[in-house]
């Protein structure tokens, strides 16, 4: 079954005997929920519970909700909202809004992990392990949470993604990793 990389040689030595695995996470965004700030006619306090808007309109995302013709991600104020505001309205005077909690659903997570290993051996107890570890070599940035809040007074602030995963994280920048282990 080894036609061309035989139990001896210089082939098998460098090609044969790896292990290869690929781990796909396919992962739905996070629950978010909505809050309001900047209500001229509203005087519902704090300490009854959370200042949530009206909702009047469904909300969706905005062009898929990435950051695909969002302008300058580095300039907070050239991103475009990935999320209608005008989804939402201030409540009524001394009332609650009707925006229940976690009503939307954040951005997807979408991440490759790729490994290769094989284990050379030096002696009867000695192996050397090396390993090849690459996370997300399809570069499929996944990002985090847009903001949030509802204001009106500065609507420009409102359903901007302003971050991205970290690397250690899933989804972050591409990650390579080689790594040698003794073993015995």
């Amino acid at each position: 079954g080894h036609h061309f990389l035989d139990r001896g040689g210089i082939l098998n030595l460098l090609l044969g005997g790896y292990q290869l695995t690929m781990t796909q996470y396919i992962i739905t965004g996070n629950p978010i929920s909505f809050s309001y700030t900047g209500n001229p006619n509203n005087e519902w306090p704090t300490s009854i519970g959370n200042q949530v808007p009206n909702i009047v309109a469904t909300p969706t995302w905005i062009n898929g909700g990435t950051w695909k013709n969002s302008g300058n991600r580095f300039n907070q104020s050239l991103i475009q909202p990935v999320i209608d505001i005008n989804a939402f309205a201030y409540p009524a005077p001394f009332t609650p809004g009707n925006a229940g909690r976690n009503i939307f659903t954040g951005p997807h997570i979408l991440w490759t992990n790729f490994s290769a290993q094989k284990v050379f051996p030096i002696k009867e107890r000695f192996k050397l392990q090396f390993r090849f570890d690459f996370q997300n070599p399809f570069h499929n940035f996944n990002f985090n949470a847009p903001t949030t809040q509802v204001d009106f007074r500065n609507p420009q602030l409102f359903g901007k993604i302003t971050s991205d995963q970290a690397t250690a994280g899933l989804g972050g920048v591409p990650l390579m990793n080689i790594a040698l282990r003794l073993m015995w």
